[in-house]
């Protein structure tokens, strides 16, 4: 779901397994948390230089509509499940922190802010506040949705 060409990955996805075979992936629908925090980084990273292509948003392979189409013929029986993850969480600052240090693109982007207290300051009270949705009793519940297909 982060590869920025998706064309590309369905390509390599379907050479590498025999008719018959099956493909499994859990992804980030758009809608809830997780999805819009994809959106939410990439609207404070800064463009992309010109004549780069911007990759495609992670959270689309979380959309069925999406999926389907791009799989295409080239797969039978899909099917869609949906269901929670749900992690443990001292604090919405703690949640924040770890995404902070694991999540790639958060991390560039609280780096680039480095210099600019006020804007990451800003970002962060935005980001505990998106969280905020799915923090409860000390956990974080991020749904998913989990896609099976059998290559034709």
């Amino acid at each position: 779901m982060f590869a920025p060409r998706p064309a590309v990955v369905v390509r390599e996805m379907l050479r590498v397994l025999k008719p018959g075979g099956r493909l499994a992936f859990s992804t980030w629908p758009p809608e809830p948390f997780t999805g819009r925090m994809f959106s939410f980084i990439a609207g404070h990273l800064p463009p992309p230089p010109p004549g780069t292509e911007r990759p495609a948003p992670p959270a689309l392979w979380g959309d069925p509509n999406v999926v389907r189409d791009r799989l295409g013929s080239a797969v039978t029986d899909l099917r869609f499940a949906r269901d929670t993850l749900v992690a443990a969480a001292l604090s919405l600052q703690h949640f924040r922190m770890a995404q902070e240090k694991t999540l790639g693109a958060l991390t560039k982007l609280v780096e680039s802010l480095q210099n600019e207290p006020e804007r990451l300051k800003q970002l962060r009270a935005d980001f505990e506040a998106m969280a905020s949705e799915v923090f409860e009793d000390n956990t974080i519940r991020m749904p998913f949705l989990m896609t099976r297909a059998t290559k034709a």
